[in-house]
């Protein structure tokens, strides 16, 4: 475990004590932003070196969440967060990769499988009255816009990278 994360580990634990029997419903909301950002720190790491996504069941069993439990909610709106870092990563590798396919079109296929899936989730019925309708409907939407920067980074890559020889680089402008 790196450094960080044992750091965050530690944190975690200091306060498992107080988020157990009903203060773990009393404070689960003051707890769920970071909850949320774990996850989407989790999963990245998991997505980059497993090329999975990672499930409820590994994020939940995490050794960083030891004696906290990880609500269905948190992991979903974690793995909605997480979308926003493979879009970066989606677009750095069109950018490495010059349009030649590879790791930028098996990210933007992931991506847009996370997004069917996740157009799917019935926050009506599922939420039970919590916070997570308002929250899914907000991330959805910010959901479908990173997917469609990697869906134009691609496709841009690929219809300019067409027009221009293979290592073309731009030229640089200077002060004349």
């Amino acid at each position: 475990m790196s450094h960080r994360v044992s750091e965050i580990a530690a944190a975690l634990a200091s306060i498992a004590p107080d988020l157990q029997g009903l203060n773990a419903n009393r404070y689960q909301r003051n707890i769920s932003g970071g909850l949320q950002e774990l996850v989407e720190a989790l999963a990245f790491h998991h997505y980059i070196t497993a090329g999975t996504l990672l499930s409820y069941s590994s994020a939940g069993s995490s050794a960083v969440l030891s004696g906290i439990e990880l609500t269905v909610s948190d992991y979903i709106l974690g793995i909605f967060d997480f979308v926003g870092e493979a879009m970066r990563f989606g677009i750095t590798m069109v950018a490495l990769s010059g349009g030649d396919g590879g790791d930028a079109d098996k990210i933007l296929m992931d991506m847009r499988r996370l997004r069917e899936e996740f157009e799917g989730i019935d926050t009506l019925h599922h939420g039970g009255g919590s916070f997570i309708g308002k929250d899914v409907d907000k991330k959805m939407m910010v959901m479908k816009q990173c997917v469609e920067k990697v869906e134009n980074a691609v496709y841009g890559v690929i219809v300019r990278g067409s027009e221009k020889p293979k290592g073309w680089v731009p030229e640089v402008f200077g002060d004349e």
